[in-house]
């Protein structure tokens, strides 16, 4: 289980182990981490807007989703440089596309206003 007495682990005979392990992780060094679309989601009403959680947002081009939280935020991370369409969908809300343009190095943020569907009786 655990080396003997004397001997020391790669990790504290090497004080670069980490630094390099991160560079291979790109953790430090990732020059798309920088790039990433975020924004919030809310319900168009005329009292205010209202948060929507648990809304699927989708990039059909890059086969990548991700949900709203409880506030109706949402991130995605590390995309490529280009345009993309998003599309928004929750039941109960029409969904909403919406394009977008994500440039090297920059954040692109969103405001996403949901409206309520109306279902016939």
């Amino acid at each position: 289980m655990y080396p003997p007495a004397g001997c020391k682990r790669k990790r504290e005979s090497d004080p670069d182990f980490f630094k390099g392990f991160k560079q291979s992780m790109k953790i430090d060094n990732n020059p798309t981490h920088k790039r990433s679309v975020q924004g919030n989601i809310s319900e168009d009403a005329t009292d205010g807007s209202k948060a929507i959680a648990n809304v699927r947002c989708f990039i059909p081009a890059l086969d990548k989703s991700a949900k709203s939280g409880e506030k109706g935020n949402f991130i995605f991370k590390s995309l490529p440089a280009g345009e993309y369409t998003i599309i928004f969908t929750k039941y109960g809300y029409e969904p909403v596309t919406k394009t977008i343009s994500v440039n090297d190095g920059e954040r692109t943020d969103l405001k996403i206003k949901m409206v309520p569907k109306v279902f016939p009786e």
